[in-house]
């Protein structure tokens, strides 16, 4: 499994220095005594914190117009670097993962070292490379805090592949940056006895530190397609965001919008097709909401920015959905938010047509005349029925409906009024 991100163990056999004091091989005895010297005595933790090569940086990492300004701030931030500054807020930048705490705190080399020093026989110590290269140039995974929450995330995941239990193991690491390539110096080893073998009845060390190389790889193959993901589901958020912040602007700019042109026979095609409790969009039967939806249409069509926004809007949501990368949670979480956020727009663009409606742009003289011209006929026809049909010619059906419309409906009553009489005298000639 090839990857960006390369676990580099220090020799070919997949493990780092395992302490083999204790093999029957002569040659790995010889090298197992060698190394325990070199772990127990402290030499590996002078080694990864020493001046020349640690990075050591406290404060917010800052932005970079670069990848190349961005390698240069990190190469410059040595412990040696800040030494020859004056620099006084300094640490050992050696980092040591805390159980209590669950995530890497900075510790004293001392500490570190005290540890070591009570290793026991019969106990392997793995370290490791692991080099971010211009992957990590990329993605600045250069400070103390980043690494340790990529390592918090996905250290166990390896551990629990490896026979190991991250609550069981000591595991520290320095970020050396005397290096084109960024990389820490990572290692680890069992705090006790945990693991039961056949035909042993006590509690043993891990007895093979052979970790195959291929475990390395996978491991920094996940690293490098997390920190894939969390930029795409960065970019993913930054659509959603933009899909949203249109919606809000197209409602906001359609409810302002004055101009509704040539609506005004979709208007009563409305008023004739809805259903008399249907007071807002989401509740229009089908026939209504088809023609709300062809007002709005024809209103965004005429008014260039509001076009504009609509266009926007389309594209944005184009983009999330073709995008093929992700999870199918991720997927199915993209189909419902565009769902939700296309009915929210929606219902706001058709509430806002409705109003414009009821008490906007359209007359309201055109919107009544509708609805009660064939109320008046009906009663004239009833009326005519009668010997005098007109003898109450305002009619007592008058308070049925609302004061503000009180006058439209007279209005509308005498002039039918005026035109039947005027035919009824013609009639009677």
């Amino acid at each position: 499994m090839s990857s960006l991100i390369i676990f580099k163990p220090n020799n070919n056999i997949g493990f780092s220095r395992g302490i083999d004091a204790y093999s029957t091989n002569p040659y790995l005895k010889e090298i197992g005594n060698k190394n325990l010297t070199y772990f127990k005595t402290g030499g590996f933790i002078d080694y990864i914190t020493r001046d020349e090569a640690c990075f050591n940086y406290e404060g917010e990492m800052p932005t970079f117009d670069s990848d190349k300004e961005a390698l240069n701030w990190f190469n410059s931030h040595t412990k040696k670097f800040n030494i020859l500054n004056n620099e006084t807020n300094i640490n050992s930048g050696l980092f040591w993962y805390s159980n209590d705490k669950k995530q890497f705190i900075n510790v004293e080399k001392s500490f570190v070292k005290k540890e070591l020093g009570l290793m026991e026989e019969e106990q392997y110590i793995w370290d490791t490379h692991l080099s971010f290269g211009e992957f990590g140039i990329t993605k600045r995974i250069f400070d103390h805090r980043k690494i340790s929450k990529l390592l918090v995330q996905n250290l166990d995941y390896f551990f629990h592949r490896n026979n190991l239990s991250l609550n069981n193991l000591n595991v520290i690491f320095a970020i050396h940056a005397n290096t084109k390539n960024p990389h820490i110096h990572l290692a680890f080893w069992e705090k006790q006895r945990s693991l039961v073998y056949p035909n042993k009845s006590n509690l043993s060390f891990k007895k093979d530190g052979f970790i195959k190389i291929s475990e390395f790889k996978k491991f920094a193959a996940v690293i490098e397609q997390k920190l894939l993901d969390e930029q795409k589901y960065e970019i993913y958020q930054n659509h959603v965001k933009e899909l949203r912040d249109l919606k809000i602007d197209l409602r906001n700019l359609f409810k302002q919008d004055q101009e509704i042109k040539d609506l005004e026979h979709l208007a009563m095609r409305f008023n004739e097709l809805r259903k008399p409790n249907a007071l807002n969009y989401k509740t229009l039967n089908k026939e209504a909401k088809a023609v709300i939806n062809e007002m709005i249409e024809m209103n965004i069509r005429t008014n260039p920015e509001l076009e504009n926004l609509f266009n926007d809007f389309i594209n944005t949501k184009l983009i999330i959905l073709n995008d093929s990368d992700g999870s199918i949670f991720m997927k199915e979480h993209k189909y419902e938010m565009i769902k939700k956020e296309e009915s929210e727009l929606w219902n706001g663009l058709g509430n806002a047509m409705i109003k414009k409606i009821k008490e906007g742009q359209l007359s309201k003289t055109e919107n009544i005349s509708l609805k009660n011209k064939n109320r008046n006929i009906l009663i004239l026809k009833k009326r005519m029925k009668t010997k005098k049909p007109f003898k109450t010619p305002f009619l007592s059906d008058k308070n049925h409906f609302n004061n503000e419309i009180e006058k439209i409906i007279l209005k509308q009553r005498r002039e039918a009024l005026n035109k039947f009489l005027e035919f009824e005298r013609l009639y009677e000639k």
